[in-house]
């Protein structure tokens, strides 16, 4: 097990142990006799994993939210209950299309690279 020691805005450093019985300064940091072993074992080619686990939780989530919400705009389609027409129907797939198409071209983006801006 690593031994932690964080340091105070004072400068004073405390093991975990003697925090517990220590009134509690402003943290500034803290360090790890593991973050040199991390540091070693950092590789810029490999994704973060912090943000790929992030991703997943997020995009999993906010899919599922948008699937939910198609699901109650498909009730408009039952045509006993709403009067619509052929037009109606028509601007929202296509307004849910260029949603879909604006995704795909930002999930297809580089990294790095924004959204062009509006110019004449």
């Amino acid at each position: 097990m690593t031994k932690t020691v964080i340091k105070y805005e004072n400068g004073e450093r405390v093991s975990t142990e003697e925090l517990e019985a220590q009134p509690q300064p402003k943290l500034v940091k803290i360090e790890s006799e593991s973050l040199a072993e991390l540091a070693k074992s950092y590789d810029p080619k490999q994704p973060d994993k912090e943000k790929r686990d992030k991703f997943l939780r997020l995009a999993t989530k906010r899919t599922q939210v948008v699937l939910d919400k198609i699901r109650v705009l498909n009730n408009c389609a039952r045509r006993g209950q709403y009067d619509w027409s052929k037009d109606d129907a028509i601007k929202i797939i296509d307004i849910l299309r260029s949603a879909i198409v604006s995704l795909q071209e930002d999930l297809d983006r580089p990294k790095g690279e924004h959204r062009k801006k509006f110019s004449f």
